[in-house]
């Protein structure tokens, strides 16, 4: 939940941003129309659809990640199409995020100096803790 000086902030941001556009249109630069829903976030504010990134002013096709309702999904985003086009997003599939640390520790155990070429370590130990299994 935002608290009221949060939102407040949010609204004197938004302002600001919608002030810039309209006076970029009396430039002769035509401003991005954005939709009256509120764009929906997660806690972390991730988008949740093609048109959340559109709302947040996203113009290039290509490949993005959303935030479905269980796990991160790949979607591919063709702003050309309106948002209730079935061409708008299309679903790739999900994303390979992983959300448990991995830890990892190495050690070297003589003296190293050069550049652009790889530390050889003489001890490494990776996924300490359980991390990444």
């Amino acid at each position: 939940m935002l608290t009221a000086e949060a939102l407040q902030s949010h609204v004197a941001q938004l302002e600001a941003q919608l002030t810039s556009l309209m006076r970029g249109s009396q430039g002769g630069v035509t401003p991005v129309p954005i939709p009256d829903a509120v764009v929906r976030q997660t806690p972390s504010g991730m988008p949740r659809s093609s048109a959340d990134l559109k709302a947040r002013g996203h113009t290039l096709n290509g490949i993005y990640s959303i935030m479905g309702t269980k796990s991160v999904e790949t979607v591919f985003c063709d702003f050309c199409y309106s948002t209730t086009d079935p061409g708008f997003q299309k679903w790739i599939g999900f994303a390979d995020v992983k959300s448990s640390p991995t830890y990892f520790y190495v050690q070297l155990d003589s003296h190293f100096n050069q550049t652009k070429v790889p530390i050889p370590f003489r001890f490494e130990r990776l996924n300490v803790e359980g991390g990444n299994k």
